[in-house]
């Protein structure tokens, strides 16, 4: 979608499109006619890309829920008043597709979506039977699997530790991104 132009974007997550976009994506941005930011930070890149900036809470600030690696659902409460006007990012979200008069997203709490996710999914996202290095697929031996790879430093992938002036001081914080 951002290689072929749109007239509109909503982006959603603290993104940064000069730390997680390419060039032809930047220009796709300036290039739209409506750019809505759904986010936790407002760094330069996206305030010069947007027209509309909707504040929402971070994972700290807000209940939710994800399912880590080993299938486990794991849920959190808040830890922290949302600052300002900011709101969870799920009730954004839902204000949005009332207003677009989408159908099916009525949820009052972040537990009614996991719970919703919940039946969709199953119970508990699960390996089959045969265990996760039968299910995964083969690589060759020795071989780095095909196509490019991007080597995000360690402060380099997430908005919150992105955005820390501290962590940007270090030495990793001063690694660039590189593509294999």
């Amino acid at each position: 979608m951002l290689e072929s132009p749109l007239r509109a974007y909503v982006l959603f997550g603290s993104l940064d499109p000069a730390a997680d976009f390419g060039v032809d994506a930047t220009r796709s941005l300036a290039a739209a006619e409506l750019v809505v930011a759904v986010t936790t930070h407002l760094p330069e890149s996206l305030r010069t890309s947007v027209h509309v900036v909707l504040p929402i809470g971070t994972f700290a600030e807000t209940s939710g829920t994800f399912v880590n690696a080993e299938g486990r659902w794991q849920s959190w409460a808040g830890a922290a008043r949302l600052p300002g006007e900011s709101r969870p990012g799920w009730k954004v979200l839902r204000v949005l597709a009332n207003l677009l008069n989408l159908h099916g997203v009525d949820y009052v709490s972040s537990d009614e979506i996991r719970d919703a996710l919940k039946v969709l999914c199953g119970a508990r996202v699960e390996l089959s039977s045969i265990g996760a290095a039968a299910a995964a697929p083969a690589m060759p031996k020795g071989e780095p699997p095909s196509g490019a790879w991007v080597d995000i430093p360690p402060y380099q992938g997430d908005a919150l530790v992105r955005g820390s002036e501290a962590l940007s001081k270090t030495k990793d914080g001063r690694l660039a991104r590189t593509v294999i």
